[in-house]
């Protein structure tokens, strides 16, 4: 039996949730925290899924640990959880633009650490996972995760310096294809289609050229191969779409989602050396845990006090 510690109940920490659940595995037990009680126990949906009596107990009993929280939350979360952490005891973080030498930095020498990058769609089990640890790692325990991720979708082994680079294709991507879908729907209409017939069209085109896609080694430029008949009418709408430059435009959309993600990710540094105590935890060992001291001069807020019912995320 693993038993998977989840920190955050937010967006992405419920995707992950329900990502487990829908594999069906039995082996697998979850159990979850959130300083938002309400946010966590929406997901008390199976008897695998259970919410321990406190933050220390799931901690002490989950190996490895998920944490999903915003990255200005991680210095109070981690510089608390860290002195109750086991050497050798795997802690997996999600949480955007909080490097792994960050992590290291809060939670000391102890556990194993990894950093990963899902999408929202590993809630169906067809998710997109980056994942990378620390240099020198040893190769069996990055293969556990990567196993124990597989659930969830594709798993992909990456340099943690391109995670920006994958938050912008995997993550902000389906936003650009969303509108391609969108206008193309806003098309459909203009030649006279009704609405909800156009919509039903594109999104069936799309969710088969999804399917097809894996199944071609070249590039996305060899479907045109498959249109038969249909050669001259792509030929037609892809010179409009040069034209007015959209091909153009998506790779410059790519390149500043780049460029953005990795400010976002010199703020969320910032704010993640930032550490205190997380309101209601006693670390075991105060003497191993310095960085709690000076906790009123932190600036941070507890992370036991939030108005939001929504719960941690890195997606906020």
């Amino acid at each position: 039996m693993t038993t998977i510690g989840i920190i955050g109940t937010g967006n992405m920490g419920s995707a992950l949730v329900k990502g487990w659940l829908s594999a069906g595995d039995d082996s697998l037990r979850l159990l979850i925290w959130d300083k938002v009680e309400q946010a966590a126990r929406r997901l008390l949906t199976c008897e695998s899924v259970h919410m321990p009596p406190s933050l220390e107990s799931l901690v002490r009993e989950a190996d490895p640990l998920v944490v999903v929280v915003k990255p200005q939350d991680a210095g109070a979360l981690l510089g608390t959880v860290g002195p109750l952490l086991r050497p050798g005891q795997k802690v997996i973080s999600s949480m955007a633009g909080v490097g792994l030498a960050d992590l290291r930095a809060l939670v000391g020498r102890g556990p194993l650490l990894f950093r990963i990058m899902p999408n929202l769609a590993v809630a169906l089990g067809a998710g997109v996972v980056a994942v990378a640890d620390e240099a020198g790692g040893p190769a069996p325990d990055l293969q556990q995760v990567i196993d124990l991720l597989s659930p969830l979708g594709l798993v992909v082994p990456v340099p943690e310096s391109v995670f920006e680079v994958v938050t912008a294709v995997t993550g902000a991507g389906p936003a650009l294809l969303a509108v391609a879908v969108e206008a193309m729907e806003d098309g459909a209409v203009a030649a006279g289609v009704p609405r909800p017939l156009a919509r039903r069209l594109v999104r069936r085109m799309a969710l088969q050229t999804a399917r097809l896609l894996p199944r071609l080694d070249d590039s996305p430029d060899c479907l045109r191969s498959l249109v038969g008949d249909m050669a001259p009418l792509c030929h037609t709408v892809l010179e409009q779409a040069e034209a007015r430059g959209i091909t153009a435009a998506y790779e410059a959309a790519v390149v500043a989602a780049v460029q953005r993600g990795r400010e976002l990710a010199a703020q969320a540094q910032t704010l993640a050396a930032v550490p205190c105590r997380v309101e209601g935890v006693v670390p075991a060992v105060e003497a191993e845990a310095p960085a709690l001291q000076g906790e009123a001069s932190a600036g941070a807020s507890p992370v036991g006090d939030r108005e939001a019912p929504r719960g941690d995320d890195q997606e906020g």
